[in-house]
Order: structure tokens, then sequence, then C-alpha cells
């Protein structure tokens, strides 16, 4: 009778115990980081296009990226603009965002920059191109450092962490310089 009972006791432990299935261990998704977007059409004036300024006509150039945008719901924007930009000289920034980076859904109308060429362009005045390139860089991730901070750095205040992306907006504008007032 003892026996029977052990026996009927280990048949029970078994039971229970191959019962009991250990649920398989889900991997958290790892969510892939995309590029952040912009719709060309919806940028003013005309992106890659020559834009004609006279400074006795007008002071200022209204630019507007159209809808920003990024797949990652998390993500926030940043931005800078760059005037003539070269990888290897002083590239003066001549709007960027807040530290914190704006978040999408304040982007749905895009940005628009006030953009003042006998004032945002360096020693206007002096330089002797008439064609000058603005180009507004916008990134899922903080820039990195400046100049000083990041020496072999290709492409000097558009350094980003690994993994984040830019986008790149580029007007074109001409105008002498020379007419700008002092």
């Amino acid at each position: 009778m003892i026996r029977g009972a052990a026996l009927c006791l280990l048949l029970a432990a078994c039971a229970v115990a191959g019962c009991v299935v250990p649920m398989p261990i889900e991997a958290e998704p790892i969510e892939v980081n995309l590029p952040p977007y912009f719709i060309t059409e919806a940028a003013s004036p005309p992106l890659n296009q020559l834009i004609e300024f006279d400074p006795e006509l007008e002071d200022l150039i209204e630019l507007r990226s159209g809808p920003i945008d990024d797949p990652n719901p998390d993500d926030r924007i940043y931005f800078r603009v760059f005037v003539d930009y070269r990888p290897s000289g002083r590239n003066p920034i001549i709007f960027q965002s807040r530290a914190a980076g704006r978040s999408t859904k304040d982007l749905i109308d895009g940005l628009v920059l006030p953009f003042e060429p006998c004032a945002d362009i360096p020693n206007i005045r002096f330089v002797e191109e008439d064609v000058h390139r603005i180009e507004l860089v916008i990134a899922d991730r903080p820039f990195l450092g400046d100049d000083e901070e990041l020496p072999d750095e290709p492409t000097p205040r558009q350094a980003l962490p690994e993994g984040a992306f830019k986008v790149r907006l580029v007007w074109f504008v001409r105008l002498d310089g020379g007419r700008c007032a002092p």
C-alpha cells in the first residue's frame, strides 16, 4: 500500500512537472533607425535651382523645407544651415535647432528660415563668387562637436553619432555682394 501511494505521488509529480511548459523567450524587436525625410516638391523656393536675389529690391529669402518627418516615432529632428560649406574650411552655422531638437509633430509644416543674404553670408561684400550654396542639414540625432573637438572629421560641424542619418536640402542664390548696403 505504501508502495502504491509512493508510486501515485511519483506519477502525480511527473504529470504536474510535465505539464509546465516554459514559454519561449521572445526577443524584444530591435527598432531599426531609418532616415528622416522631406518632400522635395514641397520645398520653397524649389531646390537645386538658381534663385536671383537683388539686395536693392529685397531683404530676405524665405527658405521653406516643406514637411519633415521620420519613420521612427520617437526620433527628434536636429538641423543646421550652412552657406558655401567647405569640409576643409571654417563653416559658421547660420541657423540651428535647439539642443533638444524638435518633434516631428512640430514639423508638419516644415522649417521656415528667414535667410538674409547680405547679413548671413560671411564677408559678402568681399566675396568674389556671386553664386552661393545654402545647405540645410537635417538629422535624426544631435550633431557632434565643432571643428576643434573633431579635427579629423571629414565633414566638420555635420558629424553625427554612429547609426544616425542626415538629409540635405540645397538652394543656390546668386547676388552681387557689392550691392549689399555697408
